[in-house]
């Protein structure tokens, strides 16, 4: 995932700030939240 690898990238120039990893942390874990709610259910969380 592009937001991934972004994220290793900042982590590795360590040019990233706490708010800026929390950003992205927040977009991934929306993104994945998306992807899961618009996948068929199958009885799991």
């Amino acid at each position: 995932m592009l937001l991934r690898k972004l994220l290793h990238h900042l982590n590795e120039c360590r040019i990233s700030t706490q708010l800026a990893k929390d950003f992205l942390g927040a977009l991934m874990l929306q993104a994945d939240i998306g992807a899961l709610n618009s996948q068929p259910r199958t009885g799991r969380l």
